[in-house]
């Protein structure tokens, strides 16, 4: 939902790709391809070296890949309208998908298709509404054992606010 001045209006465009529904997202005035931050931003979708299991969920929110880590990644998630709550700020299970799929992300990068993980606990802190622009998440690995993982992911709004914070246990399957 927009809010009166917004310096940044999101659009979400589907496209096709090797047969499926994709999105791109980019700013109401940039060309496609223009709002890749670092050159090397890939659909989430398609971060996975299986490409016989894509991340449905991760295109549906168009959740982009923005920087590997060695302890993790960063994500970002443009806003879209359908994301508010009755009040229009974003609703607190977007935001709790964002933190979950970001550090999925990064469990999926340091193992590779060999190990999957899933999620077995999560703790979400919200700490101010966010409704425009784009999130970022800061997915980070703070201890992998032999089963279980565990990480945070602190959530910012595109002023760098800081919004949410999330503990999660992932069980490596």
């Amino acid at each position: 939902a927009g809010r009166a001045g917004s310096s940044l209006r999101t659009e979400v465009h589907p496209l096709e790709r090797d047969g499926r529904l994709a999105y791109e997202c980019r700013g109401a005035d940039q060309a496609p391809g223009e709002h890749l931050p670092l050159g090397a931003v890939s659909f989430l979708g398609d971060s996975y070296d299986d490409a016989s299991s894509p991340m449905h969920f991760h295109e549906l929110l168009a959740l982009r890949l923005v920087e590997d880590h060695e302890d993790g990644v960063t994500v970002e998630l443009p806003l879209r309208e359908e994301f508010s709550n009755s009040d229009g700020y974003l609703h607190g299970g977007v935001t709790a998908a964002l933190i979950d799929g970001s550090l999925g992300v990064a469990i999926q990068r340091r193992y590779g298709p060999e190990r999957r993980g899933t999620t077995t606990e999560m703790k979400v802190n919200f700490l101010r509404p966010a409704h425009q622009g784009v999130l970022t998440a800061r997915a980070r690995i703070i201890k992998a054992g032999r089963t279980l993982v565990v990480g945070e992911v602190n959530v910012f709004d595109q002023e760098r606010r800081h919004i949410a914070v999330g503990l999660l246990t992932y069980m490596l399957i």
